[in-house]
């Protein structure tokens, strides 16, 4: 199987078929036979740049340009080198791929040999830069290819977290790689919290911040919002009573937080808009300790409707999303 036949035929598995046939007729049409009823045949999709007179594959640079760099970088072996820097490539059309572009290459590299330590960027065509940031590890090269990012493919959400990550993790070597080995593009996103310096990058909050920036990332390029996807899952359809009202408030809940409310009196606020009442349990000395939420007349205790939602957890993540702002800017 080509690569394009591998998704296919892993993206039938996880969809529940187990009666796939590959080929049934050999090399020919169609390249899969389901249940023995459904021919399947794989065609790629390719994406096109216009250059003005004519439209032209965006692979057409990207398997010519890629390859030949990273096969560049295979040939720095043998150095006597003491550690090993990463290489990481940013271009756009129009770029014509020549043997200068590889010439320039060579002798940045060659000059870089004796730095591998620091961090530099160059631009070797309008186009297209290279980034050269160390490795914690040593490799069999002294460079090794680190991602490429396409300002063409698939709109700009690589550069736009490659951008962010430059703010949130400056001084600090991060690796953003989109991937496409499931039935869903993706990224994968390593950062080290250990700067150059030696300085640590707090992880406090981590899991939070990093929400509040997929879902500005998400809203922005106007992609499927994570989170409400997964709440999709809480289907009221079929569910009445005690149990509904129940789902319904943490809901109503779970929205307000995700959209950034930060203040137990605002939430209280929002609520009662959607027909929610909040009470609080406080103590003689007027602390409050305990939360419980009335719809229909019908009344939960927090953390009866969810573990989440007991008012101590509830105060934690309305100071989750203060810090997130503060953190992000957002």
């Amino acid at each position: 199987m080509d690569r394009e036949e591998e998704l296919v035929s892993k993206f039938l598995k996880y969809k529940g078929y187990n009666n796939i046939i590959y080929e049934p007729d050999g090399n020919i049409p169609p390249d899969f036979l389901v249940d023995n009823s459904t021919a399947i045949e794989v065609r790629r999709l390719n994406q096109h740049y216009f250059s003005g007179n004519k439209w032209e594959p965006l692979e057409d640079v990207r398997y010519t340009l890629v390859p030949k760099i990273n096969s560049l970088l295979k040939s720095y072996t043998d150095r006597n080198h003491q550690r090993s820097a990463f290489v990481s490539i940013n271009y756009s059309r129009p770029l014509k791929v020549s043997k200068n572009i590889l010439k320039k290459l060579k002798s940045i590299l060659d000059q870089h040999l004796n730095r591998l330590e620091q961090t530099v960027e160059f631009q070797l065509e309008d186009r297209l830069t290279i980034k050269i940031f160390p490795s914690s590890e040593k490799f069999e090269s002294a460079y090794h290819f680190g991602m490429s990012s396409d300002h063409n493919a698939g709109g700009f959400v690589v550069g736009n977290v490659y951008t962010n990550l430059k703010l949130v993790l400056k001084d600090h070597q991060y690796l953003v790689v989109r991937n496409n080995d499931s039935h869903h593009q993706h990224l994968h996103i390593v950062a080290n919290r250990v700067g150059y310096d030696g300085s640590i990058t707090s992880d406090k909050w981590c899991k939070n911040r990093t929400a509040r920036l997929c879902d500005h990332l998400e809203q922005e390029y106007k992609l499927t919002i994570a989170r409400q996807h997964r709440r999709r899952d809480l289907s009221l359809d079929k569910i009445t009573g005690k149990h509904r009202v129940k789902l319904e408030i943490r809901q109503n809940i779970q929205d307000l937080l995700d959209h950034g409310i930060r203040s137990l009196e605002l939430l209280i606020k929002r609520l009662a808009k959607k027909g929610v009442e909040t009470k609080l349990y406080k103590r003689r000395n007027g602390k409050a300790y305990g939360i419980s939420f009335r719809k229909n007349n019908i009344a939960f205790k927090g953390s009866t409707i969810h573990r989440d939602l007991s008012y101590t957890k509830l105060q934690k993540q309305l100071s989750l999303n203060r810090q997130a702002d503060r953190g992000l800017g957002l």
